[in-house]
């Protein structure tokens, strides 16, 4: 059983990929803990779920989601974030527990007296009963071993191949046209990516951003466009079940998140074809190459534009040679395939 915090998320994408492709061998149940207006329809794929609904009664959804375990007594709970790792330990006992932690949480390593209390309360019920970690960063998983003595084990999140695709930059000249998919909120930092299009207007490249995603920052972003003039040129789309289905009306993927862990959306545009500009967080620093198979950028805008503005006068050749090295490591790394193979070594492990 997979246990989600947000709705309308990567991390949901990525749970739907999980049950689809292993529908064969494992029966997958998904438990939501907030509410979704259209959660039938976005999970239509899960025979197996429910919404607890937690942002309207806590406690309430506490119960539902008791009696919902001992109706579907799952061998395994993976809980792909705190809160949901937290309630899973402490009412579903009969179960081996997953923690999945999809990102760089601020929690692991910062000293404020919020992350230390979250840092406590994990190793507390990592330490009270056998649980699993999975993290997607080499750096989480060495910190919390060396400073927490907590066991992790490192695992590259995997996206869908057959997804549409962007054709050659020199079989279709580029267009300006930038896009990126991510929930609204402050850690992905989308003031950049709109300042990017603002400056690059300026100076008289033809250029169009359009955002994909929902969340908390929806109405100051809104405000933000309409300040700068940037109404019809940078467009918020609200949120996009399928991203698979962007690349080919697109150019451009742009990521300037102040912390991420694998993010799905830049593989994604990695598989599909989309030249990727990101800031340089998360593990893919680690693995992607500046200007071989992405544009790394700063957080600093005047340099982030030079760098912006380096890629558009590339070459169409150039871009082509981007665009393949990057589908060259889509395909060596983050397949689902690979990552199915690698979720289910876990699940088996687990399982005895």
């Amino acid at each position: 059983m997979h246990f989600v915090h947000w709705s309308r998320s990567g991390i949901t994408s990525l749970v739907k990929s999980i049950a689809s492709h292993q529908s064969n061998k494992y029966e997958h149940a998904f438990l939501l803990l907030l509410d979704d207006k259209d959660f039938g329809r976005h999970y239509n794929a899960i025979d197996h779920k429910m919404e607890l609904k937690a942002n309207r009664n806590f406690l309430k959804s506490l119960l539902k989601a008791f009696r919902y375990y001992k109706i579907i007594q799952p061998s395994i709970v993976q809980a792909h974030s705190f809160t949901p790792f937290i309630i899973s330990c402490c009412l579903f006992w009969k179960s081996q527990i997953i923690f999945h932690a999809h990102s760089t949480y601020p929690y692991f390593s910062q000293n404020d007296f919020k992350s230390v209390f979250k840092r406590g309360v994990l190793r507390l019920f990592l330490k009270t009963r056998k649980n699993k970690v999975l993290v997607v960063s080499k750096e989480i998983e060495k910190l919390l071993q060396d400073r927490y003595d907590i066991d992790a084990q490192y695992i590259m999140n995997g996206t869908p191949a057959h997804g549409q695709r962007r054709q050659a930059f020199s079989e279709e000249r580029s267009c300006g046209r930038f896009f990126t998919v991510a929930r609204l909120s402050k850690e992905k930092n989308m003031d950049l990516s709109i300042l990017l299009i603002h400056e690059l207007i300026k100076i008289n490249y033809h250029v169009t951003l359009d955002i994909y995603g929902e969340g908390e920052e929806k109405s100051r972003l809104e405000a933000f466009i309409l300040d700068l003039g940037l109404e019809g040129t940078v467009r918020l789309k609200g949120f996009v079940e399928n991203p698979a289905v962007l690349p080919p009306f697109y150019d451009f993927y742009v990521s300037s998140s102040l912390i991420e862990g694998f993010p799905l959306s830049v593989i994604e545009a990695l598989r599909g074809g989309n030249i990727v500009i990101m800031t340089p967080v998360g593990e893919l620093k680690n693995i992607l190459e500046d200007r071989q198979s992405v544009i790394f950028i700063d957080f600093d805008l005047p340099t982030a534009t030079d760098k912006v503005i380096e890629l558009l006068d590339m070459s169409e050749e150039k871009k082509d040679s981007l665009q393949k090295s990057a589908e060259a490591l889509y395909q060596q790394y983050f397949t689902m395939e690979r990552y199915v193979k690698e979720i289910e070594e876990i699940y088996d492990q687990l399982l005895g």
